[in-house]
């Protein structure tokens, strides 16, 4: 079976990693995708890596009903086990671009999304 991929990729510039049938919420991740896009990796990381540690929230702007809410950003949350997923697929990508031979220092998110897996097509 065969994937497409989301956005147009260049291969000669970009990297990328795929993460399929990863044990966690899907709604934790896509506020935690939302939050990261556009963001440089190693500034993604750090934010990552506050999470887990408890220092920073995500902000919650799509699944907030019932959430408590944190000074300065609104409702949000600790997904805790998303961002070690997310931070992984994060190191996957640097090791996909040092393979490639490009900068790892100046590399920026520009596609990240989370699917929901069809049962179907799960082997």
């Amino acid at each position: 079976m065969t994937y497409k991929y989301a956005t147009e990729y260049n291969k000669e510039i970009m990297a990328k990693a795929v993460g399929r049938s990863l044990p966690i919420s899907k709604k934790f991740t896509v506020e935690v995708c939302n939050f990261i896009r556009g963001k440089s990796i190693t500034n993604a990381k750090k934010i990552l890596e506050n999470v887990v540690a408890g220092k920073q929230a995500i902000p919650f702007r799509r699944y907030n009903s019932d959430l408590s809410h944190k000074r300065g950003i609104g409702p949000g949350r600790y997904p805790k086990n998303v961002c070690n997923e997310v931070i992984q697929l994060i190191e996957s990508v640097e090791a996909n671009a040092q393979f490639k031979g490009l900068n790892t220092s100046n590399l920026k998110i520009s596609h990240i999304c989370c699917h929901k897996e069809d049962e179907e097509n799960q082997c």
